[in-house]
């Protein structure tokens, strides 16, 4: 299950994501010491980097129930958009794909606007306006 990058960044106090953006550093809920790390792909496995003081590891399931917000992972409204496991609506797939209106608006001309043959500046740096 993954959680949208909001509900991560409330669970971590002083959170920032490192330069790849695929994981999120901050304090650790267990120790308080600035070495923490979770994961923001599928079940968000984190660890404090302070082996010997503290050193917890786990996944999103463990965080929650330690920071008593265990009901985020009963509500589904949380993470419905990213849930690749939920149920197909049977009504989409007899109903099949909707009609999209593809018609463009009429567009006038900006004020101000007129059709040019040359351009001095364009020219003298090699740019041909010929359509």
């Amino acid at each position: 299950m993954k959680f949208p990058e909001e509900v991560i960044y409330t669970l971590v106090n002083s959170a920032h994501t490192d330069q790849s953006g695929d994981n999120l550093y901050g304090e650790c809920p267990y120790c308080g010491g600035d070495e923490f790390g979770i994961s923001l792909e599928d079940n968000h496995l984190f660890r404090c980097f302070r082996g010997k003081e503290c050193g917890e590891t786990g996944n999103i399931f463990k965080l929650l129930k330690h920071l008593g917000k265990t009901e985020l992972y009963k509500n589904k409204d949380f993470y419905k958009e990213t849930d690749i496991f939920r149920p197909l609506e049977k009504r989409a797939l007899i109903e099949g794909p909707k009609e999209v209106d593809m018609s463009l608006p009429d567009v006038s001309i900006p004020l101000g606007w007129r059709r040019m043959d040359s351009n001095p500046y364009l020219d003298s740096r090699g740019f041909s306006l010929s359509v």
